[in-house]
């Protein structure tokens, strides 16, 4: 059986945490780093997962007291690197380039623009419910409420050529347009 663990570590002076998660197979250990590292002899690995919850609800009301979840390590797999085959002799998944979309093992996101480790990891979460990917639990480290007011819990999948066939409840009367890069840069001009 397979199973997936989440943590994640302070960095930046502490004002944010990275995320990232470790799954276990036959014996081996597979790291999704997420385009940072893992620390799984720090204080908050394993930690406990949440139940992925609007961005209005506090994240000690979400969590849960599990620390490991059953998963789908193809899924796991093929989820970190956006596609390709799965090669179970590769454990560490870190690349931040190449493969098969050649930004690497990036859970299908662009860093920044469509998510962060936070989402990243919580992309690869979803393996744990295959047939229920958007209910899977989520990593929740303190930062991630933060980048959840931009990205959500799994990233953006809005780009001009990727139109969605509805949006999530969560975002009922919000305006939403696509992620393209003079929208990227109307929205940063109007701060």
């Amino acid at each position: 059986m397979a199973t997936l663990q989440v943590g994640h570590y302070p960095i930046n002076s502490n004002t944010a945490d990275h995320a990232y998660a470790i799954l276990s197979f036959n014996g081996a250990v597979y790291r999704f780093q997420c385009y940072g590292g893992t620390n799984d002899s720090g204080n908050q690995y394993p930690t406990n997962y949440y139940i992925p919850r609007s961005m209005w609800y506090t994240r000690d009301s979400a969590r849960q007291s599990v620390t490991s979840l059953a998963c789908h390590p193809e899924g796991a797999i093929l989820l970190a690197q956006w596609g390709g085959g799965v090669d179970y002799a590769r454990y560490d998944y870190n690349s931040k380039s190449g493969g098969y979309t050649g930004r690497g093992d990036c859970s299908g996101l662009t860093y920044a623009l469509d998510g962060v480790c936070h989402q990243m990891c919580n992309t690869v979460t979803s393996a744990t419910k295959m047939h229920d990917p958007i209910n899977a639990f989520i990593n929740w480290p303190p930062s991630l409420n933060s980048s959840k007011l931009i990205y959500g819990n799994r990233g953006i999948w809005g780009h001009e050529n990727d139109r969605l066939s509805s949006l999530p409840s969560e975002l009922d009367g919000v305006r939403v347009v696509n992620w393209t890069w003079e929208n990227i840069k109307n929205w940063i001009n109007s701060l």
